[in-house]
């Protein structure tokens, strides 16, 4: 009788015994998910860095190119007002050789 008591008091403990080790397996596994997610996202991070930095290159190159656009579109319109005065000169002076003429 006296041994069947004992393990009848040994069996308790050795179910405790077996969830911890249960939970202790699962905090290890829960651990090991969190990291390889943190893992994933200092990736991701890096990644999103670099693709801003790409875009950041890329962007500061636009804005070259349209300042050289809007400085070209400028000259081209002076060029052009220049032009008209010119043929409005052109024209009063076709106009008083017309008038002399006539």
């Amino acid at each position: 009788m006296l041994g069947s008591k004992d393990q009848a008091d040994e069996r308790p403990d050795a179910d405790l015994r077996d969830r911890l080790h249960a939970m202790e397996a699962k905090v290890r596994k829960l651990r090991e998910v969190r990291n390889n997610f943190s893992s994933e996202a200092r990736s991701a991070a890096e990644q999103r860095n670099a693709i801003q930095a790409q875009y950041k290159e890329h962007r500061e190159k636009v804005d070259l190119v349209l300042a050289e656009v809007k400085a070209i579109r400028t000259e081209v319109r002076m060029f052009k007002e220049k032009r008209n005065a010119i043929q409005d000169q052109i024209k009063s002076v076709i106009g008083q050789a017309k008038g002399r003429r006539g």
